[in-house]
Order: structure tokens, then C-alpha cells, then sequence
């Protein structure tokens, strides 16, 4: 059983980050990379394809998401806050490329990224959900979500979580297919 405290510590010291840009004008339906942006972001978590492809050149290419990388939207087209905060868990290299007011966050070895998944969707979110400006389009900036803290048991424990709420996913996922075949 795990008997350590868990660990508050700020997201800046446990992951780092990359911005996103303004991609459009590289946007093209035979680009090799699928574009995560405003709407690529499901309620479940999962990555919704939106048929934006983009090209690879110098800009996109430094906005590349590696797989174990997870990407957070910074802004909502609706005042309730439906997205700002979602993230997604990237789990294939060279795959997608993100636009701009998307974060890609990658996790530091103490920080595992199946349970950063958990966390930044989960309780995260709602705190990076009260720090939240502007008014019809709402938005946070990176600088003030990466300064909130976040709860970390060691590095083990977290796998497990990680795990375990991966699978849960799969579990839930398969049993809705059955549901519908």
C-alpha cells in the first residue's frame, strides 16, 4: 500500500511548456499533421477530428505534439467555460500540430503523463476555471495557469493511478460500442 504524502507543488515545476500560433495560413486538406485547436476538444477528453490538416514547414514543425505530451485550450467560444482547461493526452510522435491559444505541457519525469491526464481534466481544471478573463469569449493565459498548484503522490503511485483510470476509459469506451452495435 502507499504510505507517502502527497506532494502540492506548482504545474511550472513539474511540466514544461510550448505555444502554440496562429497556423491557418498553413492549413492544407494534404498536410501531414491533424491540428489540435478550439474545437478538437471533446467533453470526454478525447481528440475530436475536425478534418484540419497542416503542412510541415519551419513554424508547424516547432509546434509538433510528441507522444506523452498533453495540450490544454486557453480559450472558449461560450461564456459557461464548456473547454477552457480540457486537455488531451498525445499518444503518437509527429501527428499533430497545434494552433494558436492551444498549450502543449510536457511533463517532467516526476510527473506522469496518463495521471497528469486525470488530474488536469479533473480538479485542475476547475481551478484554472476561476482565474478565467474576458467577457462573450472567455480565456486564461498560460503564465497564471502554470503557477497553480497540483496535488502529486511519487512517481509510482501516480502510474498506477494513471493506469488505472486509462483502462476505466478503455472499459467505458468498449462497452458503449457494444451498446451500439
Amino acid at each position: 500500500m502507499f504510505t507517502y504524502a502527497w506532494e502540492q507543488r506548482k504545474l511550472r515545476e513539474v511540466a514544461n511548456h510550448r505555444g502554440g500560433t496562429a497556423i491557418e495560413k498553413y492549413f492544407d486538406k494534404n498536410g501531414q499533421y491533424k491540428v489540435i485547436s478550439i474545437g478538437s476538444y471533446g467533453l470526454d477528453g478525447k481528440y475530436i477530428d475536425q478534418n484540419i490538416r497542416a503542412i510541415s514547414n519551419k513554424i508547424t514543425d516547432e509546434r509538433v505534439v510528441h507522444a506523452g505530451e498533453l495540450t490544454m485550450v486557453l480559450n472558449d467560444k461560450t461564456a459557461n467555460g464548456t473547454i477552457i482547461g480540457r486537455s488531451l493526452l498525445i499518444e503518437q510522435d509527429n501527428k499533430y500540430v497545434v494552433n494558436q491559444r492551444t498549450e502543449i505541457i510536457a511533463p517532467k519525469v516526476i510527473f506522469d503523463s496518463k495521471f497528469a491526464f486525470t488530474i488536469l481534466n479533473g480538479s485542475f481544471r476547475e481551478k484554472v476555471k476561476r482565474i478565467i478573463q474576458g467577457g462573450t469569449q472567455i480565456y486564461v493565459n498560460y503564465s497564471a495557469v502554470e503557477n497553480l498548484s497540483i496535488e502529486l503522490p511519487d512517481i509510482e503511485e501516480q502510474q498506477k493511478i494513471g493506469d488505472f483510470f486509462k483502462h476505466l476509459d478503455e472499459l467505458i469506451t468498449l462497452h458503449q460500442r457494444k451498446r451500439h452495435d
